[in-house]
């Protein structure tokens, strides 16, 4: 339970950098402003991911010669 309540957490407080970045910016409302929020939170979060297993896959074939 408590690696989810901290997963929620960052989560939340990623959600809201990226909101008020992207109110301030787009002076937009409170409903097309979250909306295009989570959007940009899901689109960074899943670029990361994606970077991530790259690496990780490049270290593990390239660098370690695995096979």
């Amino acid at each position: 339970m408590l690696g989810f309540s901290i997963t929620f957490s960052h989560l939340r407080s990623a959600w809201l950098f990226q909101y008020s970045a992207i109110v301030r910016m787009r002076r937009l409302g409170m409903r097309k402003g979250s909306r295009v929020a989570i959007k940009a939170d899901a689109l960074s979060l899943s670029a990361r991911q994606i970077g991530m297993y790259g690496l990780m896959a490049i270290a593990h074939f390239g660098m370690l010669h695995c096979r």
